[in-house]
């Protein structure tokens, strides 16, 4: 199986931060994963919330703060006192920082106004980078997934889905032929919305599976066992172990 780790190696630095990746990039991984929002003057930042208030020393929306608002302030002395000043970078500081990595996976969340231009920006981002083969978006969100399908048909996408959406109603029944009628090329379950059936299926249809948040050893194996094709998860030092 492949390591993505989750939001960079957030056991040891703040979430969401180059520190992050930094350190989950000295790890042995095969990709990472993020998030990303809009400011509400157009730049394209990584956090996991739609606000700052549990990851921050401030409050409020992301999309109602300005890109230098945003900066103002502090996203890792919540973590530790070594962490203090770090930043919610900016999505092209990201990618610099990633782009040697084999997988580059991109949440996108459901949009405030249901602006879907920052599907746009991320790709283009990424495009300019010359990172396309590398990326693989991922999303509960369908409108999402279909935006990326449009805009380019190459860049993979991932449906990811859980219990706890109101959508997973829709998607139960069938998740491989759900992901098909988005085009994408993978799901991507909470790690116990899934199993040998599903997945042996969605290998038929050319999907691959990359289950969430994998921090649990015994977890793991089972997912190994099964046929997972990567471990999204918190500690990729733990679970590198599981690597082909």
């Amino acid at each position: 199986m492949k390591i993505i780790a989750h939001r960079g190696a957030i056991k040891r630095a703040p979430q969401n931060t180059l520190a992050a990746f930094r350190a989950a990039l000295e790890m042995n991984i095969d990709g990472v994963e993020t998030d990303v929002h809009f400011t509400k003057d157009g730049k394209v930042v990584l956090c996991h919330n739609t606000d700052i208030d549990a990851t921050s020393d401030g409050t409020g929306f992301i999309n109602d703060m300005s890109f230098d608002e945003l900066r103002g302030y502090d996203f890792g002395g919540y973590f530790g006192e070594a962490f203090k000043g770090e930043k919610a970078p900016e999505l092209t500081e990201f990618l610099e920082l990633v782009k040697d990595v084999e997988i580059i996976n991109i949440e996108i969340k459901t949009p405030h106004n249901s602006d879907y231009s920052i599907v746009d920006e991320t790709l283009n981002a990424v495009a300019e980078r010359g990172l396309s083969k590398q990326l693989l978006i991922s999303s509960f969100d369908p409108v999402a997934l279909r935006r990326v399908r449009e805009l380019d048909p190459e860049i993979r996408t991932g449906l990811l889905y859980d219990m706890t959406k109101d959508i997973y109603r829709d998607i139960r029944p069938d998740p491989v032929a759900y992901a098909l009628k988005l085009g994408c090329r993978a799901l991507h379950p909470f790690k116990f919305n899934i199993n040998a059936k599903i997945i042996s299926r969605a290998h038929e249809y050319g999907l691959d599976v990359n289950p969430w948040t994998v921090d649990n050893v015994r977890t793991a194996k089972r997912l190994q066992r099964i046929g997972a094709d990567s471990l999204i998860t918190n500690v990729p030092d733990v679970m590198e172990r599981f690597k082909d």
